[in-house]
């Protein structure tokens, strides 16, 4: 389904405003405006890509101690990052992978 064909039962987790100008006019910019609504999908349905991505900054936030990182544990980012291996053509995602189970027995 297209974005407009979505139904979603909550209401918008954010608004994002922005403008933007037709590079090829001389007119004046347009406000666009995008509502964000959560689909109430589970994170173990999600793409490979949300769920490498979260590894990433997962990682980042365990480093750094921050407060955001709310539950967040070195075993859920790695399995987080097992989970999303189908797609690697250059093997990054190996590499994050296997710096995560090294830092986690540095931790």
């Amino acid at each position: 389904p297209t974005l407009e064909q979505l139904t979603y039962k909550s209401e918008p987790v954010f608004t994002l405003n922005f403008r933007y100008k037709d590079p090829y006019s001389a007119g004046s910019s347009r406000l666009k405006t995008l509502e964000i609504r959560d689909a109430e999908t589970a994170f173990r349905q999600s793409s490979e890509a949300m769920r490498y991505s979260a590894s990433l900054v997962g990682f980042g936030m365990l480093l750094r101690g921050s407060p955001h990182k709310g539950t967040a544990k070195m075993e859920e980012v790695i399995q987080w990052a097992d989970g999303a291996r189908s797609y690697d053509p250059h093997g990054r995602r190996a590499q994050h992978l296997e710096l995560l189970r090294k830092a986690k027995g540095l931790m």
